[in-house]
């Protein structure tokens, strides 16, 4: 199989953008409104009490942590696991939340955009991952084909 010369480079930059957009604007809807944060936490019913209220406030400097790391020079692989950490928690959040019949706004982004924990907010979420699984496979990919290598080294 041949590469474009950018196509993984392209590939795992745009990711980075697009995926660094979406966490600077959760985290930032979260610090406008912690209260509610606290109240979607709560509403998974995965935690309670202190251990919910302390997500509810760090999580938004998580996410803007994370959009950091997206958006800075850091290697691929180091901005994937981070990511994919997240991600994963989020998945599994929403995942047990349709297993237990719940029906809750999924909290992605504060009190902007209300959307109900379902099959879409799984598929985003879905995507989202999919992504980190190409920046981890990308130095895999360009270590196989010279052509790539060039266009990894340069994102």
């Amino acid at each position: 199989m041949t590469w474009n010369k950018g196509f993984l480079g392209t590939s795992a930059y745009l990711f980075r953008v697009l995926a660094g957009a979406l966490f600077s604007f959760s985290g930032y809807a979260h610090l406008q409104n912690p209260y509610l944060l606290l109240d979607h936490v709560l509403a998974y019913q995965v935690l309670n009490g202190s251990p919910a209220l302390w997500l509810a406030i760090w999580m938004p400097f998580g996410e803007l942590a994370l959009a950091c790391l997206l958006f800075s020079k850091m290697p691929n692989r180091t901005v994937a696991v981070a990511t994919f950490c997240l991600l994963t928690a989020f998945l599994f959040a929403q995942v047990t939340a349709i297993a237990r019949g719940l029906e809750i706004d999924c909290g992605c982004f504060g009190g902007v955009v209300q959307r109900q924990v379902g099959i879409g907010s799984i598929l985003f979420l879905t995507v989202l991952l999919s992504g980190c699984f190409m920046l981890w496979c990308c130095r895999t990919l360009a270590a196989k084909n010279p052509k790539a290598r060039e266009s990894i080294t340069a994102s």
